[in-house]
C-alpha cells in the first residue's frame, strides 16, 4: 500500500506541475499577444509592445514588455500593425504628419470651368495664378493675375483681371476646409473678327470655399466652387449700328489646382 499510495502521490504531483506549466504558458502566449503591436519607424526600427494611445497627426504611446510608455512623434512613424486578439491586422499607414506652412508665402495656380445661363446656357474656361503671404492658419493675402473666357466661342467674352485675394484654412488637419475672396479689376481682350471697340474694364469680384488636399511643406492640392461676377463696357461700331452697353457676367466657378 506504501508504495501504491507514493505511486499515486508522485503521478498527481506531475500533473499538478503540468497543469501549473501549461497556465503559465498560456499567461506568456496572452502577454506576447498583450504586446504584439508593432510600429515602424522611419529610421529603420521597429518597436514591439502594446499600442495604449493612437491618433492621427499626435503621438503615438506603446508599452513594452518591461512597462515602460514610449512615446513617438507622427513625423518619425512610418506605419504600425495592431494586433487584435490573435489575428494582427493588415498594415495600417499612419496618416501623414501635418506639415501645412501656416507662415509663408504661397503660389496658388488653378484651372476652373465657368457657367451660368441667361437666355441660354453658357460654358467657359479660364486660368488664375496668385502669389501670397499666409500670415497664419486663417488669415492670408496676395495679388492674382487671370485670364477667362466666359463663352468659349466668343472672343469679345475673354477678359484678363487683376485682383487682391484673402484665404484662411478652417481646420489643422491633412484635408482641410477653406475659403477665398476675390476681388479687382477686369479688362476685356479683342480679336481681329471683332466689331468691338473701345472696350473697358470693370470690378470684378469672386468668393469660393473649397477643400485643400494634403498638409504638406512642398504643394497640395486644391478643389473649389464659388460665384464670379465681372462687368465690362464695350462700343459696337459697325457699318450698320453705332452703339455701347454694358455687360455683368454671373458665373458659377469650379476650379481645380495646385497650391505651392
Amino acid at each position: 500500500m506504501p508504495i501504491i499510495e507514493n505511486q499515486f502521490f508522485m503521478r498527481a504531483k506531475y500533473l499538478v506541475l503540468f497543469a501549473i506549466l501549461q497556465l503559465y504558458a498560456a499567461h506568456i502566449k496572452a502577454q506576447q499577444n498583450d504586446y504584439a503591436d508593432r510600429v515602424y519607424l522611419y529610421n529603420g526600427s521597429r518597436i514591439v509592445g502594446k499600442i495604449i494611445y493612437y491618433s492621427p497627426n499626435d503621438t503615438v504611446q506603446v508599452q513594452v514588455t518591461s512597462g515602460q510608455i514610449i512615446r513617438f512623434a507622427p513625423q518619425q512613424v512610418q506605419k504600425i500593425k495592431m494586433n487584435d486578439g490573435n489575428n494582427v491586422r493588415s498594415s495600417s499607414h499612419v496618416e501623414k504628419p501635418y506639415n501645412f506652412k501656416e507662415k509663408g508665402m504661397y503660389d496658388a495656380l488653378s484651372f476652373n470651368l465657368n457657367f451660368g445661363r441667361t437666355s441660354e446656357p453658357h460654358l467657359g474656361y479660364g486660368v488664375q495664378n496668385v502669389v501670397g503671404y499666409q500670415f497664419n492658419r486663417w488669415v492670408g493675402g496676395g495679388v492674382g493675375i487671370g485670364y477667362d473666357s466666359y463663352y468659349a466661342s466668343h472672343g469679345e467674352s475673354n477678359v484678363i483681371s487683376l485682383f487682391g485675394e484673402y484665404r484662411g484654412y478652417l481646420s489643422k488637419r491633412n484635408t482641410s476646409e477653406y475659403w477665398t475672396f476675390a476681388a479687382g479689376y477686369g479688362q476685356p481682350t479683342k480679336n481681329s473678327n471683332d466689331v468691338l471697340t473701345n472696350l473697358k474694364g470693370s470690378f470684378m469680384c469672386q468668393p469660393t470655399i473649397g477643400f485643400r488636399f494634403g498638409a504638406s511643406s512642398r504643394y497640395n492640392f486644391f478643389t473649389d466652387f464659388g460665384l464670379r461676377v465681372q462687368r465690362v463696357h464695350y462700343e459696337n461700331n459697325s457699318a450698320w449700328s453705332e452703339n455701347s452697353y454694358t455687360v455683368t457676367y454671373y458665373r458659377w466657378i469650379l476650379r481645380g489646382g495646385i497650391l505651392f
